[in-house]
């Protein structure tokens, strides 16, 4: 592109810049004009019309000619199909450029199934960052006063009566979870592999053998990320409306840490 090319793209943004000069330039693509024939629909003076239509001269995009007594504007086509010529080969290129970062992502996204996808059969990992501390984030997996704010489904509740926990290799893990209308209840009953504080929480299921591990990793300014692994999963846990409702004890476990953090939980 010319240096001469450039400064006519300039001139000519510059002019459209301005909300009347455009409305100038948008009644002259309907036919020639006078200025006062212009200058009706605006509360200006006409030396201020004149000054908009100056720069509009000056950028090219309209010219001016004696006919009688008057000095008719005409539209210039020219600096238009420039101005648009550019915007179209830029929008090309900024196409092209989303399309393969699209294309990067989803390269990326298919190379980490790690984020509450399968990464076989029976095995679920779910990631999730909490703006929380991670002791606290940690603390309020194994204490049952925690437990009770969020754990289970959205539609479900973990009555804190409802819930043992012996923190130790060995040590039981049980949940009550009971339906909004109590006419639904389930039990969970688990035995603890490993608990290394403020690290690492797992534990086996009794009746269906799944097994959770859930790592918690510091990220620094207060904030933990939280990776639960699940596996030897049951075929019904791995349904999509499965795995979505436990990702809506995952948002109430948020909100609670929220709440603590505004002391208002």
């Amino acid at each position: 592109m010319s240096a001469g090319t450039i400064n006519q793209l300039d001139a000519a943004f510059m002019a459209l810049a301005d909300p009347t000069r455009r409305a100038i330039v948008a009644r002259l693509a309907h036919g020639d004009a006078s200025v006062t024939e212009l200058a009706q629909p605006f509360s200006m003076s006409m030396p201020a019309i004149s000054k908009h239509l100056k720069v509009l001269e000056r950028s090219g995009l309209i010219t001016r000619s004696r006919r009688a007594q008057t000095r008719p504007c005409h539209l210039e086509r020219e600096p238009l199909d420039a101005a648009m010529s550019w915007i179209e080969t830029s929008r090309r290129v900024w196409n092209e450029r989303f399309d393969k970062l699209e294309a990067h992502l989803q390269a990326v996204q298919a190379a980490e199934p790690t984020k509450g996808k399968p990464m076989n059969d029976g095995t679920v990992t779910h990631t999730r960052i909490f703006s929380a501390p991670r002791e606290l984030v940690f603390r309020c997996m194994l204490a049952p006063e925690h437990l009770t704010k969020f754990w289970g489904p959205a539609g479900m509740s973990a009555p804190l009566d409802g819930i043992r926990v012996d923190p130790r290799p060995g040590g039981v893990f049980e949940t009550l979870m009971v339906s909004e209308d109590g006419s639904s209840r389930y039990t969970m009953r688990a035995t603890y592999d490993e608990i290394n504080e403020p690290e690492l929480i797992s534990w086996t299921e009794a009746d269906s053998g799944m097994r959770s591990v859930s790592t918690f990793t510091d990220l620094g300014g207060g904030r933990t990320q939280v990776s639960i692994e699940q596996s030897r999963m049951p075929q019904a846990f791995l349904t999509p409306a499965a795995q979505a409702g436990f990702l809506t004890s995952l948002d109430k476990l948020e909100t609670h840490l929220r709440r603590l953090s505004e002391g208002t939980a």
